[in-house]
């Protein structure tokens, strides 16, 4: 954090209330930091979001801890536009544990998000209105709808100083290409951001790919059941006419009309055939559709699954 070589100086010689109005802030995260030793996830998170010393700063001057739902849910009472996965509350970060292996990169993009807020917090008023009108302008030319749903979702529901801190973190953890002006500001808080949009896109993905298993089974089995309900219109009008077959073979044999009997016995095979051939059929279709059906479950419960365990509010039934 910067100039705090030069405040402590100042408060070593016995002027803290110098320091008490611009930099109080900066010698209380000064004073927390000289004794904070980050706990082994924490600092895997920070590793693995490739922090600067300064965005390490910040994100463990936050005191960051990893809950459980519950715990969670008390820490962070209140619900962001953006998810239920960290919150920024009273200067301190609180992640939500997220343990599903499809889900690696939710924690560390929510951790690298919440530690911008910490930095946000601490950008001084000139900085912070000139990375805000940069932050606007890129807004502009993304063509991220989700991205602009998100920030538009903090436009309707928030003031705007809180969309601003919210763009602050949701541009750089989720956009790939940044201008060379927010990239070199955002180069104070990451090595390489682009290891954190990474993680973003593949948990991303995961629910993207699972969204086009569930539309490619659902088309697959409307398509059964259309195929289904067509053919079981044609059993039925099959076995009427068998039925009818059937009836003049035995009117026929009651008036003793051996040869007209035997004349339509290879018709009525022939129908009783196509109509077995036509029952087979159909149930092949209906064992393809019921195959489907357990397999577009499976992806839904799987989908529904992951939301879940991405939701703090909900909870397993004991």
């Amino acid at each position: 954090m910067k100039r705090l070589g030069a405040i402590l100086a100042v408060a070593v010689l016995g002027f803290a209330v110098v320091g008490a109005g611009t930099y109080a802030q900066e010698i209380s995260d000064w004073w927390f930091l000289r004794s904070y030793q980050p706990p082994r996830g924490i600092a895997d998170l920070a590793d693995e979001t490739s922090m600067t010393q300064e965005g390490r700063e910040y994100f463990y001057v936050s005191d960051p801890k990893i809950n459980d739902k519950q715990t969670f849910n008390r820490n962070c009472p209140t619900r962001e536009a953006a998810s239920v996965l960290g919150c920024y509350r009273n200067q301190r970060i609180y992640l939500l544990r997220v343990e599903r292996r499809k889900l690696d990169g939710v924690m560390e993009v929510t951790a690298a998000h919440e530690m911008l807020h910490a930095a946000y917090d601490r950008l001084e008023a000139d900085t912070r209105s000139r990375v805000a009108g940069m932050l606007e302008e890129e807004l502009e030319t993304i063509e991220d709808s989700r991205v602009k749903e998100l920030i538009n979702s903090y436009e309707e529901n928030s003031s705007e100083t809180v969309r601003r801190n919210e763009l602050h973190s949701i541009l750089p953890t989720q956009i790939a290409d940044l201008s060379p002006e927010l990239e070199e500001y955002y180069a104070r808080y990451f090595h390489d951001r682009q290891a954190v949009v990474d993680k973003y896109q593949q948990y991303k993905s995961t629910f993207a790919d699972l969204r086009q298993q569930i539309n490619r089974l659902q088309d697959r089995v409307d398509s059964l059941q259309n195929r289904i309900d067509s053919l079981k219109g044609r059993i039925d009008a099959q076995r009427s006419k068998v039925e009818r077959l059937n009836e003049r073979l035995e009117r026929l044999e009651s008036q003793g009309d051996t040869e007209a009997y035997n004349q339509l016995v290879p018709e009525q095979n022939g129908a009783v055939n196509r109509y077995n051939s036509m029952v087979d059929r159909y149930k092949s279709l209906i064992s393809r559709h019921n195959n489907t059906v357990e397999k577009l479950n499976e992806i839904v419960v799987l989908q529904r699954d992951l939301v879940n365990s991405l939701d703090s509010t909900y909870q397993e039934l004991e």
